[in-house]
């Protein structure tokens, strides 16, 4: 009767230690900033105040960005190059360079590279980890952005800033190597 009343208390202690187990942690704003400032290829499916468009993007360093967009047709040629003092755009054999600040804080392709040079920088966002994804959310020029990325390999899947009705997916996303 002793060794069933041990049994018996040894079993009810175990029995709140497995009930709680944690969900693990997301990890540091620093890590996620740190994989996200190396160079990077994707193709992005977006929709932009109820217009939709394709377009592939080349992030080489943060402040540096290239997209190409590839649909609709009108905006099919269109490239749009991101530099730290300077953007590039070109259609159709016409180029223009402006400054930055030049730009409409509401173009698309503006709120994107915002968004993704502010998490390349751990102040300022807030990661935690939802249904199996990590999200990283922050506000760029005032406007709320979240991020979703895959908490392995920290691939960019989705990009939402409601205030300006912006979604995009990620796609094909690829980390590129560098010597």
């Amino acid at each position: 009767m002793k060794r069933f009343t041990v049994l018996l208390f040894a079993f009810i202690f175990m029995i709140p230690l497995c009930a709680c187990s944690k969900n693990p942690a997301p990890p540091s704003s620093s890590s996620i900033s740190s994989a996200l400032s190396s160079p990077y290829d994707a193709e992005i499916r977006a929709e932009y105040k109820g217009i939709t468009f394709t377009a592939k993007i080349h992030k080489i360093l943060p402040g540096y960005c290239d997209i190409s967009f590839s649909s609709p047709q009108s905006l099919k040629d269109l490239s749009v190059s991101f530099k730290e003092n300077c953007v590039d755009i070109s259609y159709k054999g016409i180029a223009v360079s402006l400054d930055p600040k030049e730009i409409s804080g509401s173009a698309a392709a503006a709120l994107v590279v915002s968004a993704l040079d502010k998490i390349t920088s751990p102040d300022g966002i807030n990661v935690s980890l939802v249904d199996s994804a990590l999200i990283v959310s922050g506000e760029t020029d005032g406007d709320y952005f979240e991020l979703r990325l895959d908490p392995k390999t920290y691939n960019l899947l989705s990009l939402n800033s409601p205030s300006k009705e912006l979604k995009v997916e990620f796609l094909n996303f690829d980390f590129v190597k560098t010597e």
